[in-house]
């Protein structure tokens, strides 16, 4: 397990010890080896709360099991919360029966999810949506359809992929889960790219100290030393946004990152030597 030197959270102290869990997509062994990992380290008398960011599936080997892995983390936190990605909501929306949907969720990672129950694809795709829907951990996809899209903590924003820097804040956060391409042009808070990434003005103007975010990897290479951690986490500081989503679509390594008192600091577990990153 690889993790940065802690940083200032430069104005927010949380009383609380909080991680925050970036895309895993399918990678369960780096998951159950990072919530392990969480586990270890000492409370110290603090409450503790885990959030998750989105991407669970899709892509990687066992969806199935990541949401197993990320509901029963209820276990280890007095707190648990799952909050939507783009993944996520792609496969909301095939749940619902809508062709086109399926076949685009399909494509864009869907059919690695669909072979936790339909391994040898025998079965037609509704079918095999279907035994999905019925594996789901119980409970799992009300929340996801119900449940908060993005929360706030001492000031700083848990979301998925991050805000639009030109958009009120309540309006772009406030868009519907299920309508993939929001009101805004190429910009809702599961997907947007560019104008996020690119922002350096902070955000106080939205009325927070800091984003954490996945979406959009931090990279896309094997991290083997806790100084390339650092580097990771350092690299955006000064656009006060943490992205914790370390390439999990192509290398099974996942990352989470810890506040805790007026710091915070990036925890990863690494992918395998010998994976095929």
């Amino acid at each position: 397990m690889l993790a940065s030197n802690w940083a200032s959270n430069h104005g927010p102290d949380f009383a609380d010890q909080v991680f925050a869990i970036g895309d895993v997509h399918g990678q369960a062994d780096a998951l159950e080896s990072l919530l392990d990992h969480i586990d270890s380290i000492p409370r110290d008398g603090r409450r503790r709360e885990l959030i998750f960011l989105g991407d669970l599936c899709d892509r990687g080997p066992d969806s199935l099991r990541a949401f197993e892995l990320a509901w029963n983390a209820s276990s280890l936190a007095d707190a648990r919360h799952i909050l939507p990605g783009n993944h996520e909501l792609m496969m909301l929306i095939a749940f619902e029966g809508r062709r086109r949907a399926l076949a685009d969720w399909h494509r864009d990672g869907g059919c690695q999810t669909l072979r936790c129950v339909d391994p040898d694809e025998d079965l037609p795709l509704e079918l095999a949506v279907s035994a999905l829907r019925k594996a789901l951990p119980k409970g799992l996809e009300d929340l996801l359809r119900g449940g908060p899209t993005h929360l706030v903590r001492e000031g700083i924003l848990f979301v998925h992929a991050g805000l639009h820097p030109l958009v009120e804040a309540d309006e772009f956060l406030g868009q519907h889960g299920t309508i993939w391409r929001g009101r805004f042009p190429g910009a809702h808070w599961a997907h947007v790219r560019r104008p996020f990434l690119a922002w350096e003005d902070g955000w106080e103007v939205q009325g927070f100290k800091w984003v954490v975010h996945g979406h959009t990897p931090a990279t896309m290479k094997p991290l083997a030393a806790a100084s390339d951690v650092t580097e990771l986490m350092c690299a955006t500081a000064s656009k006060r946004r943490i992205c914790v989503d370390v390439g999990a679509t192509v290398c099974p390594q996942v990352a989470a990152v810890e506040f805790l008192g007026a710091q915070h600091r990036l925890h990863v577990a690494p992918a395998p030597q010998e994976a095929p990153c």
